[in-house]
């Protein structure tokens, strides 16, 4: 709405005219828009004081309208004071709301318009921008209309640490207690979330609209006086800071002033031969002199803005796999067993009136309202769910009582193309992803919010391809991660929000059990919501119990009550199940419609309900009760679906004392199979055999188990009545990898026998009664979990589920969980089981595996795994081997620690040898296909790992010292060398250590990369010069240990290799044609173009995983002399900014060399890094499939 008044205060949001006042001619021919930044009123942020003196630039006589007369100029007023705790997503809400009123305004879509943003307007002003740009937008006549920007001030690149602290302190001097510290801080220096909305504006206004752009700096700091700060900042802050540098406030390309005034002052000046406004009015007349060229321009093609590259095959699969995790789509995947047609059977009204047409006034129909279930209110109602997915409303929510069907429907609208027919008149070519809640899931990502973003970015990412640099400028590990314990909560927030943001096809999000995810979460899941809601182009659709917290977040939004809308299909779901008793003349058909219109009635909308009480029905016609005990049955069932269990329990069950105790074991194995592992029929039939206590796998008998199940299969319906349910598994199990005798078990394996819905477990779980039902079974959880662990091992002869020892490791780990419920005796039983399989291939049949005490050697096996090295042929040989794994499988900090010192200690009195070289296998080891592998000592891995974890954490220093003074002690080889890998980012994140090689991705998140050759006299004083800096030990607590501090030399430290991003041009065009012999460039070229050659061999395939890499071998050490010196300092503890840089421009003049074929850098020849490692023995070797060491790549491909 316009306001053409204009006022000394204008406290409403909203587009205010200022010039020219209202009554004078209005010959003006362009509009300036006005943005002002964290203030709660416009006047204030433009207006200069001085005394009783107030200008304000913008509709003063004498200033911008005597430079621009022919220009009508509006104030864009936004409150920030409601953003008390918003994050910065929040505050580009208003970026919506300017383009809206803009184009109320008629007549400016159709003029010139030059915009002036302050500060965080700035920020709304290029999202408002980039969402007038996109395809279909219905801003885009305003996009086309604008001719330029004026930014002052504005943090496109946010603010350091400092700067926030001040900036907070400014804001919350004008606002007060309103100032948001959440904000402020979202504004951190390289918060992703910005600087990925600055680089799609910037791919907006330099190549797709060519627009000017002026950008203003402050230059002079902010000075905050103490009264204001209090505690607010440390003290060094109160001498004043520039709040948004140059390097925050000005985009690349475009003009840039700095103005001699600090923040505050940005958007003021007082008179009109300030030199600051002269700048500022330079700018403006410069973008409007040019508007004319400007326009024109807009009709000729553009270029193109520079190609972002998707992620390849190899790097799209692994980033899915490490966010798909077990139990991802077990609840969605359960079958349905009805439809909810009437959502699309019903047509709009004859007024054709759209209920979400009206300002949001959008209610649910409630039953009070329309006097119960009734087609009006069904009708309307439905309308409301079909109306919602075609209209531009955000958030609907799908409420209804336990058992009323809500995740049946969520799971109908996601499989049905209607709902996707619906959302297409919403947005073009919608994609829906969908996530549920599942509190009695097996796995606890199945009701936490790490689980849900996961899925929601699993899924996003497997149906549309997302550009790499997106992907990539959210994090530098990305591409590392493999499998969903490398991730943490905030990564995985920060990735969503990301890829939704840039997500290439508008999204449309399913959460349904919002009531199920764990308390803790319960906040957090609101905060997500509101998150996922700001993001343009998003819709969700929410599902959930009306529970307190839940109603009161979301009763504004449109709504249906689930309960109150399914007459329907409660009355076709029990005329099916009645008819045939009808039709035989079992009962009449007016008993027939008495006994669906009395259930229907009893379960007030809860189908989980009538589906019991139905069954029970059912049961009683069966056996043929007399019209009036079915009548008595009927009247007598409770109405409350916990009675109900009860009832139906004692009716069926209470007479057997057999079949109560078999039932009750039933479920509580169920129950108990949420912690160690999921419950096929197969599973849960040897569970359920009573095994004798010193069971061999041997007698078990395929046969004998295909006949245990049918039998269970029985039982289950027997004796459970309803209460457990047996379904397919929404996981498929490789039929190649069981045994020819097992084939017949395969469908046994994939049927789960689980609980129907998640009341019955939380009856069971949190009830007297469903406690009361449970203790008519005497097993205890020690008895529980060892039927459970019993059966999984033993169905593990007829399943080989995982590479090499994956899963004997998720056994070992599960049985150490249950150490304590376990004797000493059964402990050991279990492990000789284990071992059993490992050995004799059960667990997979690659000869390449660790021995079994490598995997069993952790805490809880601690005296397990000494006592069998100790009566071993060669225990020496035996403990170096399990030594050496310890300290090289896990990051050196936490359980690693704590591990490797009460292991290295016992393990080096049985003659372990820390310096013998050997096969690493690291913690995740599956050699199936990969030629090379580590190979190094005990204390090469140590050290490796101790400079690389937790240089920060002088929590485990004590730890780390200690365990290094037992290897120094053993007088280890320090002239045994590995390679160390630096990253060099190519932005403030500057170098760091990365991690080691054999996660195949080579070069994933850094622009240049150095593998330096080491030996462990150089690690070992590394690692005390960092400490030493970083002031977590002293030069006294040290000297007793006498490190060898090398100084730098050729010997201990030289650069093996160095690796540039893959635009990296090393043929000139003026040397494209010469000979290169030096540089050697013909040997290997692996930039993406030659990549269409590959043959699909094995070192071919793996090489597409150098994407677009460069690699160097180094010529004398004089050519990399300083950058070598330069890296010695940042691994001596200097990680400041300024080595950071030096490092950069010495890649850079290195760069210039091969450009100029000085020096004779070669070109690396190997296609993965590991064979180069390998092939100088540094740190690698070959290793052939019978896991036996060779000389050669060829030998070990040879044997394959």
């Amino acid at each position: 709405m316009m306001n053409t008044q204009k006022k000394e205060y204008q406290p409403h949001v909203g587009l205010w005219k200022v010039f020219p006042p209202d009554g004078k001619d209005d010959n003006s021919t362009v509009d300036i828009i006005a943005i002002h930044g964290l203030d709660t009123d416009s006047p204030r942020t433009w207006t200069y004081k001085s005394g009783a003196n107030e200008i304000n630039w913008l509709e003063d006589a004498r200033l911008l309208p005597a430079a621009v007369p022919q220009a009508r100029i509006y104030t864009y007023n936004w409150d920030a004071k409601v953003f008390a705790d918003a994050p910065i997503e929040t505050i580009f809400g208003h970026a919506e709301k300017l383009m809206a009123l803009l184009q109320a305004n008629q007549s400016t879509p159709s003029r010139p318009i030059l915009f002036i943003a302050s500060c965080f307007g700035g920020l709304i002003l290029t999202e408002a921008i980039t969402r007038a740009a996109k395809e279909g937008s219905q801003y885009r006549k305003i996009l086309e209309s604008t001719v330029g920007i004026v930014f002052l001030a504005t943090p496109f690149f946010g603010t350091d640490a400092a700067s926030q602290a001040s900036l907070l302190a400014v804001v919350q001097e004008i606002m007060g207690k309103d100032a948001s510290r959440l904000l402020i801080k979202n504004l951190e220096k390289g918060d992703n979330e910005i600087q990925d909305r600055t680089h799609q504006f910037g791919l907006i206004v330099n190549y797709r609209f060519k627009m000017p752009v002026s950008c203003f700096y402050e230059t002079k700091p902010t000075k905050i006086i103490k009264k204001v700060l209090g505690k607010l900042v440390p003290n060094q802050f109160l001498r004043g800071s520039i709040l948004v540098t140059k390097k925050s406030a000005c985009l690349d390309g475009h003009p840039q002033w700095g103005l001699g005034r600090n923040h505050v002052m940005m958007n003021k000046f007082e008179k009109q031969g300030c030199p600051d406004y002269i700048l500022v009015k330079q700018a403006i007349l410069s973008i409007l002199n040019d508007a004319p060229a400007t326009l024109k321009s807009r009709l000729q093609p553009s270029a193109q803005p520079p190609i972002e590259p998707e992620l390849n095959e190899e790097q799209r699969a692994r980033l899915l796999a490490s966010l798909k995790f077990k139990g991802l789509n077990e609840l969605k995947n359960r079958e349905k067993k009805r439809t909810f047609q009437w959502v699309f059977d019903a047509t709009d009204s004859a007024s054709g009136d759209d209920p979400f047409a009206l300002d949001g006034d959008t209610r649910h129909i409630s039953p009070e309202a329309s006097g119960g279930p009734s087609a009006k209110s069904e009708s309307q109602s439905r309308h409301s769910i079909r109306s919602w997915l075609r209209s531009k409303h955000k958030t609907f929510w799908i409420s209804g009582k336990l058992g009323s069907g809500k995740t049946t429907l969520v799971k109908y609208l996601i499989d049905n193309p209607l709902t996707t027919e619906a959302l297409s008149v919403w947005a073009k070519d919608p994609v829906i992803v969908s996530h549920f809640f599942w509190k009695a899931g097996s796995v606890d990502l199945q009701k936490n919010i790490k689980g849900c973003l996961c899925s929601i970015l699993y899924q996003s990412l497997e149906r549309r391809p997302v550009p790499f640099d997106t992907i990539l400028s959210m994090n530098k590990s990305v591409l590392t991660k493999t499998s969903e314990t490398d991730w943490s909560l905030e990564e995985l927030r920060a990735l969503c929000l990301k890829i939704l943001g840039n997500y290439p096809s508008p999204v449309c999000m399913f959460l349904d059990g919002l009531d199920e995810i764990r308390i803790e979460d319960r906040l957090d899941i609101l905060d997500l919501v509101n998150e996922l809601q700001a993001i343009p182009n998003t819709k969700i659709c929410l599902a959930s119990r009306p529970e307190p917290h839940l109603q009161s977040a979301f009763s504004n939004y449109p709504q249906l009550r689930l309960q109150d809308l399914t007459f329907r299909d409660m009355e076709n779901f029990v005329s099916k199940a009645i008819q045939p008793f009808v039709s035989k003349g079992r009962i009449s058909s007016y008993v027939g419609k008495y006994f669906m219109e009395t259930l229907i009635r009893k379960a007030e909308g809860v189908f989980l309900w009538l589906r019991l009480a139905l069954d029970d029905l059912v049961r009683g016609l069966q056996n043929s009760d007399s019209d009036k005990e079915l009548y008595v049955r009927l009247e007598q069932m409770p109405a409350d679906i916990y009675k109900l269990y009860e009832d139906i329990w004692t009716r069926i069950n209470e007479e057997s004392a057999i079949y109560r105790a078999a039932a009750a074991l039933y479920f509580k194995l169920v129950i108990a199979s949420n912690i160690v592992n999921e419950l096929s029929l197969l599973h849960f039939a040897v569970a359920t055999t009573n095994l004798p206590q010193d069971f061999s796998i041997d007698t078990l008998n395929a046969d004998h188990l295909d006949k245990k199940c049918e039998a269970t299969k029985l039982q289950i319906r027997e004796r459970c009545i309803g209460l457990l349910e047996i379904a397919e598994s929404p996981y498929s199990t490789n039929q190649g990898r069981w045994g020819t005798r097992a084939a017949s078990l395969l469908p046994y394996s994939r049927t789960m026998v689980r609980f129907p819905h998640r009341s019955v477990y939380d009856f069971f779980t949190e009830t007297d009664e469903g406690d009361r039902i449970l203790n008519f079974d005497s097993s205890t959880s020690h008895d529980l979990s060892l039927r459970l662990l019993r059966a999984d091992l033993a169905t593990t002869k007829f399943i080989r589920r995982g590479y090499v020892f994956n899963k004997a490791r998720f056994d070992l780990r599960t049985l150490s969980d249950l150490a304590d419920v376990f004797s000493a005796e059964e402990i050991n039983e279990f492990l000789d089981g284990i071992r059993y399989l490992y050995n004799r291939g059960y667990y997979g049949t690659s000869m390449i595996k660790p021995h079994f005490l490598l995997l069993a050697a952790v805490l809880r096996f601690r005296q397990f795994v000494l006592s069998e090295i100790e009566s071993s042929p060669d225990p020496a040989l035996l403990a170096t081997d399990v030594l050496r794994f310890k300290s090289n499988s896990l990051p050196a900090c936490g359980d690693y620690l704590t591990e490797l010192s009460d292991f290295s200690e016992p393990l080096m009195k049985l003659k372990a040898n820390p310096s013998s070289k050997g096969i690493c296998y690291g913690s995740d080891f599956y050699n199936e296909i990969v030629p090379e592998i580590r190979f190094r000592s005990a204390t090469a891995g140590f050290l490796y790992e101790i400079i690389r974890y937790n240089m920060d954490d002088s929590g485990g220093i004590d730890k780390r010292l200690k365990q290094l003074r037992r290897f120094i002690e053993a007088g280890p080889n320090l002239q045994e060398r590995v390679p160390l890998r630096i990253n060099i980012m190519d932005t403030d994140e500057g170098v760091e250590i990365q991690g080691d090689f054999d996660d195949m991705n080579l070069y994933p998140n850094s622009s240049n990369v150095v593998v330096l050759d080491v030996d462990l006299g150089f690690l070992v004083g590394a690692y005390f010069k960092r400490a030493l800096k970083k002031g977590m030990i002293s030069s006294e607590s040290i000297a007793s240990y006498q490190p060898p501090i090398d100084e730098l030399s050729d010997y201990s430290i030289h650069i093996a290799l160095l690796g540039f991003e893959g635009h990296f041009n090393p043929l000139s065009a003026d040397h494209s044609s010469a000979d290169h012999s030096s540089a050697d460039h013909s040997s290997a070229d692996y930039s993406s173009a030659d990549y269409s050659s590959v043959d699909g061999s094995l070192s071919d395939r793996l090489s597409l995983y150098r994407w677009g890499m460069n690699d160097y071998q180094c010529p004398s050490g004089t050519a990399t002399r300083q950058l070598l010196e330069l890296l010695v300092q940042f691994l001596y503890g200097d990680e400041s900014r300024d080595i950071a840089q030096k490092v950069r421009d010495e890649l850079e003049r290195i760069k210039d060399e091969i450009r100029s074929h000085q020096s004779g850098y070669r070109r690396v020849t190997e296609k993965r890094i590991t064979t180069f490692l390998a092939n100088r023995n540094l740190g690698w070797c070959f290793v052939n499939e019978a896991g036996v060491v060779v000389n050669s790549l060829d030998e070990a491909e040879a044997h394959t």
